[in-house]
């Protein structure tokens, strides 16, 4: 699935973004199982 990119990308806008910090927060809540595989989780 292409879902990956789409948490790349809002993920890398999060770290550009201060309003970004909020959708990482979301996305790593929906994706905690695959991020769980990552360092997102150092977030």
């Amino acid at each position: 699935m292409g879902l990956c990119k789409k948490w790349e990308e809002a993920i890398g806008t999060a770290n550009s973004l201060d309003e970004g910090f909020e959708t990482s927060q979301i996305l790593r809540d929906e994706t905690r199982p695959h991020l769980n595989e990552t360092n997102w989780t150092k977030l």
